[in-house]
């Protein structure tokens, strides 16, 4: 079942690496796998919706609140939530798990291989 959330200007806080729960064989190259959609995520206010799609086994999820862009004299240029993050790849903890070490180590010989692709629009 899809995880779905609402977002406003301070709740909730991710920083999460979310794993894909059908993903199974641990390798280094996903090219093979089919891609597919992990996140969807709209703004009512300006009608922008964002795709996230991937081969990949995880993505991570950070809803930039610990942003903190200053200029020089220290205005703050970009703040709490100011951007977020989308990014697909291998479960954070891959390289102590003898199950899915294979993710993360690569071998002379093999190749490492992804496809992520985001796409976004305007609704009506």
């Amino acid at each position: 079942m899809p995880l779905s959330v609402t977002l406003n200007e301070a709740r909730p806080v991710f920083d999460h690496c979310f794993l894909m729960p059908d993903m199974v064989k641990p390798v280094i190259d996903t090219r093979k796998f089919p891609v597919r959609d992990v996140a969807q995520l709209f703004h009512e206010g300006s009608r922008v919706n964002l795709l996230a799609s991937t081969t990949e086994p995880a993505f991570q999820f950070y809803t930039g609140d610990g942003i903190d862009v200053k200029s020089k004299d220290g205005e703050v240029l970009f703040g709490s939530r100011a951007g977020l993050c989308l990014e697909a790849g291998k479960q954070i903890n891959a390289i102590n798990d003898p199950h899915t070490r294979k993710w993360v180590v690569l071998k002379k010989g093999e190749i490492y291989g992804s496809y992520t692709s985001y796409s976004a629009w305007l609704s009506p």
